[in-house]
């Protein structure tokens, strides 16, 4: 089929290929293309209803236009079926390994989004996982709405219409558990953040049977990577009965929105800010301009290292404090810490008498990097001059003067870097 011409299109090169069709490379007008064809091997067993179908759904296809849904440029039944579609130069299941859980929640909500899109419009997917979702230019599309289900059928002639890992259960045992619907499509977006973020399906067997049996009746396969508030959301996509599962993408969109708010709430900075994406500033806390943050809990201050100091100077290896009993000032020395880059001291966050040291710290110095705001704490310091040294420190609540203090002391640690860079570059 090599330049081939259709409705002038180059057919260049073979791109991929799957079990019912393949995806063309194309050129027109000095534009590229991708073109999806049936087998020729498939194309012998469809009839003409099965022609009409492709058309029908290549039609649906085109008419939805949304950023995350592939566009379709033409479409027709001759000389063969044929869809002419934007190019994307891989899928997902290419790049799923690569894929951080901030990325996987960026992906999920684009995907999810898209299906939102399709349901307004009375378009149910029904097949969605990593192969169907295309990257184009950085962006996640979702691909393939019905098309190889019509291929499927028309080769099996069978009624079940879906990727087996990713089979929600009423597509298995539409009896028992109804036909598929919007909900189906939940059910499939909660088993590809589950893979995304844990490198393997949530359920997985050898064969066919054992698998479809594991779906029906066993939960998905242990989290061990996600965090806790996104467990809750896939188990809700995951539920057995349709009923049980959110009731719209849209529950599922708000959720997932509602972390990531919390997440970009942070601090936002261009250019910056993956130096500073996923650590945690609570907002009943105080800030010491260095790197220390206090609590104060019954007239005392709790002291400790903040999250984003300690992500950004590595694991702690060792620390040292003054003893119980002993007096500190405000942005003086109260003991010293190591980490693999780097060794300073600890300066306290408020002036007074230290009443108590965290000894498990000083034991197991990466409680730190743990658990900071926790297990992590430092020491207790009964303050001589709270009120007053309060207005020196920056409250957590204060998300605009924190961000302003963050973005300085970005720009000094990237300047310490590029130094260190040219003193490396020397040595060469």
């Amino acid at each position: 089929m090599d330049r081939v011409k259709l409705s002038g299109y180059s057919l260049l090169k073979l791109i991929s290929t799957g079990g019912f069709a393949e995806v063309w490379l194309a050129e027109k007008n000095n534009s590229y293309y991708a073109v999806k064809i049936p087998k020729i091997d498939v194309q012998k067993t469809l009839s003409q209803r099965d022609v009409e179908e492709f058309v029908e759904k290549a039609e649906v296809w085109s008419k939805l236009k949304h950023k995350n849904i592939v566009k379709i440029f033409e479409y027709g039944a001759k000389p063969f079926p044929h869809i002419v579609m934007e190019y994307c130069d891989r899928n997902l299941r290419e790049k799923i390994n690569e894929v951080t859980i901030d990325e996987a929640l960026n992906i999920a909500l684009k995907v999810a989004e898209a299906l939102e899109y399709a349901h307004l419009h009375g378009v149910v997917h029904r097949d969605i996982k990593p192969e169907n979702i295309l990257i184009c230019r950085g962006e996640p599309k979702i691909s393939d709405w019905g098309i190889a289900k019509v291929l499927l059928k028309a080769t099996t002639r069978t009624g079940y219409t879906g990727t087996p890992l990713y089979s929600a259960p009423e597509q298995l045992d539409p009896e028992t558990y109804g036909a598929s619907d919007w909900r189906t499509d939940i059910w499939q977006l909660g088993c590809l953040i589950y893979e995304m973020v844990e490198k393997e399906p949530p359920y997985y067997a050898e064969y066919p049977g054992q698998l479809a049996l594991k779906i029906l009746t066993k939960p998905p396969r242990e989290f061990k990577k996600t965090p806790e508030w996104l467990k809750q959301i896939i188990i809700k996509c995951l539920a057995k009965r349709k009923e049980k599962r959110w009731r719209s993408i849209s529950l599922v969109i708000q959720a997932l929105q509602q972390r990531q708010k919390q997440i970009t709430e942070r601090v936002t900075i261009k250019g910056l800010k993956k130096r500073i994406e996923g650590y945690e500033f609570p907002d009943d806390l105080y800030y010491h301009p260095d790197h220390m943050w206090a609590k104060v809990e019954d007239g005392k201050v709790r002291v400790g290292y903040n999250d984003w100091a300690q992500g950004a100077a590595g694991k702690i290896l060792f620390i040292r404090t003054k003893k119980a009993g002993q007096p500190v000032k405000q942005g003086k020395t109260l003991g010293t810490i190591e980490s693999g880059k780097w060794v300073g001291p600890l300066r306290s966050p408020v002036s007074g008498k230290i009443v108590e040291v965290n000894g498990e710290v000083q034991k197991n110095p990466s409680l730190i990097n743990e658990d900071p705001y926790g297990k992590g704490w430092i020491a207790v310091i009964e303050p001589t001059n709270l009120e007053e040294e309060l207005k020196n420190l920056i409250p957590g609540s204060d998300h605009a003067k924190l961000e302003e203090w963050l973005k300085k002391e970005l720009e000094k640690w990237f300047k310490k870097e590029l130094e260190n860079l040219a003193r490396e570059i020397q040595k060469y």
